[in-house]
């Protein structure tokens, strides 16, 4: 990755609405309900959804209510918790990478931020991990550009604390792009956010499959 700026292509008109979406692969990725900041029909739905979820790994061999049910479903409600963490009060919606049970579960999150600076090169770069007091070196970032969000940035940082904490030596992918939002008829400037967080090996494993996410997120309209 090479450290700097970002392309002078051209930007997307402005996007209505404040909800995404992917073009992503069933057998890979799981998507998760919507936060609390986006009306749902709550904790009923929210388990039928871990049911369900949870059932692409169970054979005919397995207990549905057994330990290996319970298991999943206790890691999809973590991965999947609808009520969004402080660390990232700006989040939206989840996608969880955990195409096998051999491999470790990604959880990757979508934040719609609004632009204090104009979505300028230096915020895109803050949250790219630059400046960050707890990264262990600096963030290897570079220029990107989606077919449907346009020009961002790509960054991975490497931390020594994590956002919830943890001390382990952690990894954080993120892409980042400005974007200009329709509100009520309004223009307004904002920064459209993808991320995951994991150990090194999880998050560089992951990275194809969350970079070919990340291509096809777009922004719709609200109902």
């Amino acid at each position: 990755m090479r450290r700097g700026g970002i392309r002078s292509g051209s930007a997307p008109p402005p996007q209505p609405g404040g909800l995404f979406t992917t073009t992503y692969d069933p057998a890979v990725w799981i998507p998760a309900p919507p936060c609390r900041r986006i009306p749902s029909t709550g904790a009923e739905r929210f388990e039928r959804w871990v049911t369900m979820a949870g059932s692409r790994f169970l054979t005919s061999a397995d207990d549905p209510a057994g330990p290996k049910a319970a298991a999943i479903g206790r890691i999809l409600r973590a991965l999947g918790s609808l009520d969004y963490p402080s660390w990232d009060p700006f989040w939206l919606h989840k996608w969880i990478h955990w195409p096998t049970l051999r491999v470790t579960p990604t959880a990757v999150i979508v934040s719609g931020i609004p632009a204090e600076d104009g979505g300028s090169v230096e915020e895109l770069r803050h949250f790219c991990g630059v400046g960050s007091p707890a990264a262990l070196e600096e963030p290897l970032v570079e220029e990107i550009s989606s077919p449907i969000l346009g020009p961002g940035l790509r960054g991975l940082v490497y931390s020594a604390e994590a956002a919830d904490g943890s001390k382990e030596v952690h990894a954080t992918l993120s892409y980042v792009w400005p974007v200009k939002v329709l509100d009520e008829g309004e223009v307004e400037a904002g920064i459209v956010r993808l991320w995951a967080s994991g150990t090194p090996p999880q998050i560089l494993a992951a990275q194809p499959d969350i970079e070919a996410l990340a291509m096809t997120l777009r922004m719709e309209a609200v109902d």
